[in-house]
């Protein structure tokens, strides 16, 4: 296998977790629907957030469109920036798996997304 497919591959699986995590989330917050509250619609939006990213790096990967890579790359940085910001409110969620995990993917897409964006400018 070549560097670049095996680049790819994992560009693709991380895209596709970020997917899935966020569809979780709105299946665990869907008593936001029906019951809104300010919480509740706050838990859906970052699903929403998690879903639009995943997708948009799936899309993003092995595309020569630097938009696409711009829009991707300013996703994975919405989720860094979140989940930093939650973990300052609540020190004990940087612990949690989920946040590990996200603050993990959303590390490693972001900087496909970036590399992406720089080898394209040269």
């Amino acid at each position: 296998m070549s560097p670049k497919f095996a680049i790819a591959t994992i560009d693709r699986c991380a895209g596709t977790l970020v997917v899935i995590i966020g569809l979780v989330h709105l299946a665990v917050g869907r008593g936001a629907f029906v019951a809104p509250t300010n919480g509740g619609i706050w838990f859906l939006s970052a699903g929403f957030l998690l879903v639009t990213t995943g997708l948009a790096n799936i899309a993003a990967s092995g595309s020569p469109s630097r938009l696409q890579s711009a829009a991707a790359a300013s996703g994975s940085l919405a989720v860094l920036v979140l989940g930093a910001l939650i973990a300052r409110v609540d020190p004990g969620l940087l612990l949690s798996p989920q946040t590990l995990i996200l603050l993990g993917l959303g590390s490693v897409l972001t900087a496909l997304r970036l590399r992406d964006l720089l080898r394209r400018h040269r």
